[in-house]
């Protein structure tokens, strides 16, 4: 166990704390942490994601299992849906420096409607479809 109470830590390898164990490999009760007699899924948010994950800088669900070996499985699915939802909005955190990076200017669909009227945009979206024809057809 670590000094922080953890029964197993996201940067634990990564800090060398633990002999003779490499960067690649898991701790086997790595994200959990015990409360009581109860564990918890606790991992952080990637910093590179955190403007995109709603949620707060710590993740962290009560397993509500007292056997350790209930608790990684249930461990392991979070981990398996944290890991598919992070790189996801790593994904579009790319498409959205690509779009830029063309010179277009990204707003959310939410921004959009608020700020437009409905006739503008439908407007807009006929002007674009029409000049893109254009192009294609020379």
């Amino acid at each position: 166990l670590l000094n922080w109470g953890w029964v197993g830590n996201a940067d634990c390898c990564a800090l060398n704390c633990c002999p003779g164990r490499r960067r690649g490999q898991h701790h086997p009760d790595r994200f959990l942490q015990r409360r009581g007699d109860h564990f918890h899924y606790y991992r952080r948010v990637p910093r590179e994601v955190r403007d995109l994950d709603e949620r707060c800088v710590l993740v962290r669900r009560a397993l509500d299992n007292t056997d350790r070996i209930k608790a990684r499985t249930a461990r392991d699915l979070h981990e398996a849906a944290d890991n598919a939802l992070w790189a996801s909005l790593m994904l579009v955190k790319i498409h959205i420096k690509r779009v830029e990076s063309l010179g277009f200017v990204y707003r959310p669909l939410a921004e959009i409607l608020v700020a437009e009227l409905l006739g503008t945009i439908l407007r807009t979206s006929r002007e674009h479809d029409r000049r893109a024809c254009q192009i294609i057809i020379c």
